[in-house]
């Protein structure tokens, strides 16, 4: 499977099948924030202002389909724009088969790339394959954010990791 898959930019006509990779992530309620993708609408908001405004996104594709994503988003204000929010995902089916890893070095190289120097994420403390990942690839942990998901439950920690360009 891994084999047939390539990272490339998103593309509009990528809307229906991101929506519904964003879609199947959510509903497992472990990964991302949000737990079921925005409609369509806002969806194809979303990734024609990353196309328009040069976002950097991409896309794993299995033929057509979207079975992942990684996104570096800038921060808007001045003194902060040398920094970036990173997401990153993978559908059920495609974790453990190196994708991941392609993802974050895509995203990294992009990142050089548009001058990014330090890039952010947050990740839940129970994910530890992504905990992993993120260290293999020079992501520290910069704090914990205690207690701060309450959902179905459970209260969990959120770490946020940071890793320097320079």
């Amino acid at each position: 499977m891994n084999s047939t898959v390539r990272i490339r930019p998103v593309e509009f006509g990528d809307v229906p099948s991101f929506r519904e990779y964003v879609d199947a992530v959510a509903r497992e309620r472990r990964y991302f924030m949000i737990l079921e993708a925005f409609p369509l609408d806002k969806t194809a908001e979303f990734v024609a202002q990353n196309i328009t405004t040069g976002n950097v996104q991409f896309v794993a594709v299995d033929g057509a389909k979207v079975v992942g994503a990684v996104d570096l988003h800038p921060h808007k204000f001045e003194g902060f724009r040398h920094n970036a929010g990173l997401g990153i995902g993978l559908l059920a089916g495609y974790r453990g088969a190196g994708l991941g890893p392609r993802l974050l070095e895509t995203a990294i190289a992009a990142a050089a790339q548009h001058g990014f120097r330090r890039l952010e994420l947050v990740v839940y403390a129970n994910n530890a394959a992504a905990i992993r990942l993120y260290e293999k690839f020079g992501f520290t942990r910069e704090g914990v954010f205690r207690g701060q998901r309450d959902l179905d439950g459970v209260r969990e920690d959120v770490i946020a990791m940071v890793k320097f360009l320079e």
